[in-house]
């Protein structure tokens, strides 16, 4: 859906007007004006709301992904090699049951007043870049008594990555996770899907402990 300059929408699960200036937008139920791109998630309903601004659209924004995740887990909701999951959609990882979730875009968690105010410019130990186009991360979830900024991928989160995501089982150094984005070489574009390499159940008695990697990392950047 494509909104123009003074026009909006209402996000139905929560009511919240999405309303489009001539300088940006405001998100879902906020008041801050947000210039580029909006990513928020409501994780006890199961909501997202994601949509970016366009580069030549005279100031008109388009929703990329509006509604509840979806789970495209091929194997009893789990992630299965071969299945590609879309922006908005996810698949669990079968040892830490956790989420391996796309987005169309990026921003840091735009619902959380801490986090903008500790990162307003991406810098510091606790603080990431934002990816301009679609990426994935396989969340590791905290408790709500966690302070907010260990909640949430930060750049030295193996788990988030623009182009690849793997883990290994840190006692045999089996590749037991695996996903890559769905892009040709050399190209960035919104809203490309992801595949999964590898998604293999380790016999080991904590699965939970996994060492993870993204591209970045490999790569030395």
């Amino acid at each position: 859906m494509l909104v123009d300059v003074g026009e909006f929408c209402v996000f139905a699960p929560t009511q919240g007007r999405f309303r489009v200036l001539e300088d940006g937008a405001n998100p879902p139920g906020e008041a801050r004006l947000a210039t580029a791109r909006v990513k928020i998630d409501w994780d006890l309903s199961g909501h997202t709301f994601q949509a970016t601004r366009l580069p030549d659209g005279d100031g008109v924004w388009q929703i990329e992904v509006a509604g509840l995740w979806r789970n495209v887990g091929s194997l009893d909701s789990y992630c299965r090699k071969g299945d590609t999951p879309a922006p908005g959609e996810f698949c669990i990882e079968p040892n830490t049951k956790h989420q391996f979730r796309v987005y169309a875009t990026d921003e840091l968690n735009t619902g959380d007043e801490a986090i903008r105010a500790m990162c307003p410019t991406g810098e510091g130990d606790k603080c990431r870049p934002l990816y301009a186009n679609g990426y994935g991360v396989l969340f590791q979830f905290g408790s709500a008594n966690e302070p907010i900024l260990d909640r949430i991928p930060n750049r030295h989160n193996g788990r988030l990555g623009g182009r690849e995501i793997r883990c290994i089982d840190p006692t045999s150094g089996v590749t037991v996770f695996e996903a890559k984005r769905q892009t040709e070489e050399g190209t960035e574009e919104s809203g490309d899907a992801w595949r999964i390499v590898t998604a293999t159940q380790w016999d080991q008695e904590d699965q939970s402990v996994l060492e993870c990697m993204s591209d970045q990392e490999r790569s030395g950047s």
